[in-house]
Formats: C-alpha cells, sequence, structure tokens
C-alpha cells in the first residue's frame, strides 16, 4: 500500500518563484513519470477531497513517478496571480516540474490535468521532449477568466431568445 512513506517535498524555481511539490516514489519503478495539474481556482496540490493525493498513490502503485504541485501563488509556492485564464496557463510551472523528473533521470512523462490543467497541459506540451502523454480531463473549449459566466452574461445581453438561438446554431 502506497501512503506518506512513499512521498516526499520538493522545491523548484519557476520564474522567480519558489515551487512546492510532493513526489510519490512507485515501489516497482518502470521509469515514467506523471505531473498532475490542477484545475486552478488557487486548489493546491491535494485537490478538492484530496484526490490527487489518492490518484498519485495509486499511479505510484502501478510503477509511476508521480509529481503534483502548487502552481506560484497557490498553497506552499510564493508568488501572487490575479487569476486564471486558460489563454494564459502556467507554461513555465509545469517546465520546470518535467525539467525536474529529467534530472532525476525519468525521461519520459505524462501529463494530466484538470480544466486549467489540460489547457496548461496542451500549451506545455510542445516544451516536453520525453512526453508519452496527455489526459486531459474538463478540457475548456475556449479560452475565458476564471469566474466568468459566459451563459449568465449573454442571457442578460441579448435576453432568453438570443441565448437559445445562438445554443441552437450549428
Amino acid at each position: 500500500m502506497i501512503d506518506a512513506r512513499h512521498e516526499f517535498p520538493i522545491a523548484y524555481t519557476a520564474a522567480g518563484e519558489d515551487i512546492f511539490g510532493i513526489v510519490t516514489r512507485p515501489p516497482r519503478p518502470h521509469g515514467i513519470g506523471v505531473v498532475l495539474l490542477s484545475g486552478g481556482d488557487f486548489i493546491p496540490s491535494t485537490n478538492r477531497n484530496r484526490l490527487y493525493v489518492r490518484l498519485a498513490r495509486r499511479l505510484a502503485a502501478a510503477g509511476y513517478h508521480v509529481l503534483r504541485f502548487d502552481y506560484h501563488g497557490v498553497g506552499e509556492s510564493t508568488g501572487d496571480i490575479q487569476g486564471y485564464s486558460s489563454d494564459r496557463p502556467f507554461v513555465h510551472d509545469v517546465s520546470v516540474a518535467v525539467a525536474w523528473f529529467e534530472r532525476a533521470g525519468i525521461s519520459e512523462v505524462v501529463l494530466v490535468g484538470n480544466c486549467f490543467g489540460s489547457r496548461t497541459a496542451l500549451a506545455a506540451a510542445e516544451r516536453v521532449a520525453g512526453l508519452k502523454a496527455i489526459v486531459l480531463i474538463s478540457l475548456p473549449v475556449r479560452d475565458f477568466r476564471s469566474g466568468e459566466r459566459v451563459p449568465t452574461r449573454l442571457a442578460r445581453d441579448g435576453g432568453m431568445p438570443a441565448y437559445l438561438l445562438r445554443g441552437m446554431r450549428l
């Protein structure tokens, strides 16, 4: 059973900020690293209901090294962010996380992202030399700011009939 005894904290610098992360070690590694990217909204690397803790431990039990980290300005990482916007993903945070795996001798990497993390994984993909796969969960289909309520704005600005007609367009 994988538990906290298989985990250790790391810190690295990305764009002048100290990024805090947790690595979960597999008992029988097969040389592939997984980077878990949270969905933003100032959620630390544990994710809601410790989802990423449980996922990291299950992946480690299957032989993967797993890194989950707090984006700059979130949780234990330093820095300041004004908010999340899917047109400005935190690519540098991911690039440096992947570089940590490379320094540890792990050359193949899988990026797993949820919402903002999915958008960040896609944006970072071209910078990851040993990218083996990307897992995208709830990928935003358009760029938007965190908290932006497009359906509400469209209904308010154009009225419900205009909102419904827009939704029915091909």
